[in-house]
């Protein structure tokens, strides 16, 4: 008898991992932002808010967790850009979420985004660990995205391709 509970342990304990390793996940795409709004000053951090519109295929909403991100203008850091709550993406289409970041800026770094400014174009990085969940499993994925964006045409620009899983 303890020999066929362990067997039974083990049999559903292969079979869970085969079905979520059989489950495919597609990668969540970007459509939009709007909607930017300055929330607050504080010393150096900025609060601010967008609405940003992607696309989930899977059948599944994908939960992202609070982040920490490096953020680079014109290959400078001036600082760091914060999810300040966890975001979810509902499942099987195209929809708009209220994303709220904080922007902690570094000493020194008003020049350097005042110089980038003046530019026709400006290159943005962004790096650091997104962890999100879907199925009630975690996954982290590093991301490290670099665009040139036209700042006479901003709001025509896809700042990102972003892609979660």
């Amino acid at each position: 008898m303890i020999v066929s509970k362990n067997i039974l342990k083990w049999g559903c304990l292969v079979a869970l991992l085969f079905v979520f390793n059989s489950c495919t996940i597609e990668n969540v795409s970007y459509v939009g932002v709007d909607g930017l709004k300055f929330e607050k000053l504080s010393g150096r951090d900025l609060s601010l808010s967008f609405n940003l519109t992607l696309n989930n295929p899977n059948k599944k909403k994908i939960k992202v967790q609070p982040t920490l991100f490096d953020l680079y203008i014109n290959e400078n850091q001036v600082g760091t850009v914060q999810l300040d709550q966890t975001i979810e993406i509902q499942p099987n289409g195209v929809f708009p979420i209220h994303v709220p970041i904080t922007l902690n800026l570094q000493q020194g770094a008003i020049p350097v985004i005042i110089a980038g400014a003046l530019k026709q174009t400006a290159k943005i990085r962004v790096v650091g660990k997104l962890k999100g969940s879907m199925y009630g499993i975690t996954k982290s994925k590093k991301i490290d995205e670099t665009k040139e964006i036209s700042l006479k045409n901003l709001g025509d620009n896809k700042l990102f391709n972003l892609s979660f899983f």
